[in-house]
This record gives structure tokens, C-alpha cells and sequence, in this order.
């Protein structure tokens, strides 16, 4: 791609960019709650529950993971 077709088309982008955010500046605050709670519904039937902070989750799997390769023991945590 050629410097001239490249800025026309992060041009363009920008262009795209600033006409959504005039689209969310003027979206009334019901609109935005529906697509928030849609996005978190979207999230928990993929599995997505929220940021663990402590890592525990992952530690735990990581755990039970070490404990099979080391010949099954304590496979429940």
C-alpha cells in the first residue's frame, strides 16, 4: 500500500470514529443500560463472569492441572 492510500485510509477511520462517538454522545441513557446489560448477558453465556483480581481461579487450575501430571493426586481442587 501505497503513504498516499494508507493516510486516505486511517483518513477515513478517523472520519468513522468521530461520527460514533457523536452516535454515543447522543444515545439516551436507556439505550445505553440495554447494551451494557446485553454485552454482560453476551459475556456470561460465554463464560465470562468478571476479572478474578487475585488470579485465584487460574492458580486453582494451574494447581489441578500440576497435580494430574503428577499422577492424579488431590484431582478434585
Amino acid at each position: 500500500m501505497k503513504k498516499e492510500a494508507l493516510l486516505q485510509y486511517i483518513g477515513r477511520w478517523k472520519e468513522v470514529d468521530a461520527i460514533e462517538l457523536e452516535e454515543l454522545r447522543r444515545m439516551d441513557i436507556e439505550t445505553r443500560l440495554r447494551r451494557l446489560v446485553a454485552l454482560m448477558q453476551l459475556g456470561r453465556s460465554l463464560g465470562i463472569t468478571g476479572k478474578d483480581p487475585t488470579g485465584e481461579r487460574e492458580i486453582s487450575e494451574v494447581r489441578r492441572r500440576w497435580c494430574l501430571l503428577k499422577g492424579g493426586i488431590n484431582e478434585t481442587r
